[in-house]
């Protein structure tokens, strides 16, 4: 539940209050196999689980989750959200507490890799194997982005990174191929630039606080959104990219249907 408060005079008022997670119960129901919002509202009308459990199965099928999670032939579901930033181009695609997804899509798989690349593709994020990746963060992630930069080299992109990011990867064993200035450093030739003249697959870009940072990135994005370039805004998106790449390379059209699980 979803309650707003407003506290005025030490007195405590409810302004609203709303049932959550109507997105997410759906979903779970999917991957459990069980009509969680029935048997839900059935218990809040005086029923109880076990007596539910010979009509809907539920604590049955439950436990039976929770053993297949010991299992190596289970199933991973995951829940990719689902945005409209390519109608809003102006808008920074950096996501804050605020709901912007217009919906969200499953994506099923034997694991993690396999079912997150699958959300991205429903989601209609394409997922390059080759070609040339932008890296460029701020200072208090570099060294998570280490082990990350050396992944995607591994796979045969070819790293481009501004003039700080570059410096630190390649003090810390990373080959960047290239450097490249941020708008603010140059006019011409820039992360921008490279952008727009189709050179670039992935951008990986977790901005610093500074207004200077935050100008080059929201730039960056934007020009990436625009030509429907992937943009990575966090380390966790990014360990879970490279991921998917390597999933989508060693195996990828695997069709995976509710029913095979």
């Amino acid at each position: 539940l979803n309650i707003q408060f407003a506290v005025k005079d030490k007195k405590v008022y409810v302004i609203e209050a709303n049932p959550r997670a109507s997105r997410t119960v759906p979903f779970v129901a999917k991957a459990i196999g069980v009509q969680v919002a029935k048997v839900a509202t059935r218990v809040i009308i005086g029923e109880t689980l076990n007596s539910l459990s010979k009509i809907y199965g539920f604590t049955t099928n439950v436990k039976k989750q929770m053993e297949r999670t010991k299992n190596p032939k289970t199933f991973v579901a995951v829940k990719e959200s689902v945005f409209v930033f390519n109608k809003f181009t102006d808008v920074d695609i950096l996501l804050g507490p605020e709901m912007r997804s217009t919906g969200e899509v499953m994506g099923i798989g034997k694991n993690f890799a396999e079912a997150f690349a699958k959300s991205q593709i429903a989601s209609n994020l394409d997922i390059p194997t080759s070609g040339n990746i932008i890296i460029t963060v701020a200072d208090y992630v570099k060294k998570e982005v280490i082990p990350i930069a050396k992944s995607l080299e591994k796979l045969g992109f070819y790293l481009i990174s501004t003039k700080g990011t570059a410096k630190f990867l390649e003090e810390n064993g990373v080959n960047i191929k290239e450097m490249i200035p941020k708008v603010s450093e140059s006019d011409k030739t820039n992360t921008v630039s490279y952008i727009e003249d189709n050179k670039v697959e992935i951008v990986i870009n977790i901005p610093n606080a500074s207004t200077s940072a935050r100008l080059d990135g929201y730039l960056t994005r934007k020009t990436a959104l625009k030509k429907h370039v992937p943009v990575i805004t966090s380390v966790a998106a990014a360990k879970a990219i490279v991921l998917a790449i390597e999933q989508v390379k060693s195996k990828p059209n695997i069709v995976r249907s509710l029913q095979s699980q």
